[in-house]
Order: structure tokens, then sequence, then C-alpha cells
């Protein structure tokens, strides 16, 4: 993933989202490599933003000003009850993807699509990834990349809570499979 790009990106996200008084964060695998070493994961092949449910009606809106900066969007997925959305874009060919964190008594939840190319869209799966909502009642800034600009991220338990170690490296690491924060038995309504 070429680094100029990508952070080029983020700053486009954090305009849009900033115009528009939202709250977003740096989230999964670019949280994981802000907290690791300030910096993109080697090999990453995308960036990872997430959200508050709360702002969850606000996505035509996000999506109308990414659009105005270049964005182009391949898909929005929502699960079939109509909670639980991640929305992916793209632009200057670096893929996002926006998480959507919903409140459920103390805990804060997103959803996880995961389609196998073999299989029909009718069959996608869900998961259901569970944290504890104080995580997003304390997101840390980092000047992300040291070059002049912070960026929110969760703090060090989140990534306890998704990868376990997640100071090592983990070359073999599969996040249809491997994240500890997934709760298949959680029912979504």
């Amino acid at each position: 993933m070429n680094e100029s790009h990508a952070y080029n990106n983020l700053l486009s996200i954090k305009s849009v989202f900033d115009k528009l008084h939202l709250t977003f964060w740096l989230d999964e695998g670019t949280a994981l490599g802000a907290h690791r070493g300030n910096e993109f994961i080697p090999n990453e092949g995308d960036i990872d933003i997430g959200m508050l449910g709360e702002d969850a009606n606000k996505l035509p809106r996000i999506i109308e000003e990414l659009k105005l900066e270049g964005w182009h969007f391949f898909h929005l997925n929502e699960h079939p009850c109509g909670v639980g959305k991640q929305l992916s874009c793209i632009r200057l060919g670096i893929s996002v993807d926006i998480s959507v964190y919903y409140l459920r008594g103390d805990k804060r939840w997103r959803l996880m699509f995961d389609l196998a190319p073999s299989r029909p869209k009718e069959e996608m799966r869900y998961f259901a990834c569970v944290y504890p909502k104080h995580i997003y009642e304390n997101l840390e800034e980092i000047d992300f990349l040291d070059a002049g600009t912070t960026f929110l991220v969760p703090p060090r338990e989140f990534l306890e809570l998704q990868y376990g170690d997640w100071r090592n490296p983990n070359p073999c690491f599969k996040w249809q499979t491997d994240y500890l924060s997934m709760r298949p038995e959680w029912e979504i309504k």
C-alpha cells in the first residue's frame, strides 16, 4: 500500500468527519499499526475506520461528502435485520472500511461480514465483534506517522481483546477466524 496515498486518504476522511462534527477512530489493523509502530502495517491491503452507531443515520451524508472528495463506493454491507453496517470505499487505489459500532447495554459491537467467493451473496455470514463500551469512551489521540495531524485510536485494551498478543506480528492471522472479540452466538436484533 502506498503510504503517501493512504495518509492522504486518512486526511480526506478526517476532513469529512470533522466537517460533519462526527467522531471516528483508526480501527482494526490500522489501529494495530498505529500502536505497534506508529505506521501502517506492511503489506496491509486497506485502512480501517470506526464510527459510533449513534451516527449511522449520517451515512448517506458521509457518502455524499466523500464522493465530493473523489471517493468511489463499492458496497454498504448491512445485516438483513437492518442493524449492523459497514461502508467500504476506495480512493487513490486504496480501500477504506468504515465499521459502525452500536451500543447495547455496557457493550459496543460491530458486524463483520464474510462472503467466500464460492458462496452466493445470500449465504453471507455475519459475526458480531463485541467490546466493553468504555473502550470507545476513552479513545486516545495519536500523531499518526508523526506527520503533524492527530487521529483517535482505541486504547491498547482493544488490541488485547481483538488480537491477544498484538505486539508481535502473526503472519498466519486470519480475520475470519482469529479475532478474539468475535461472538457468533451474539444475537443481532
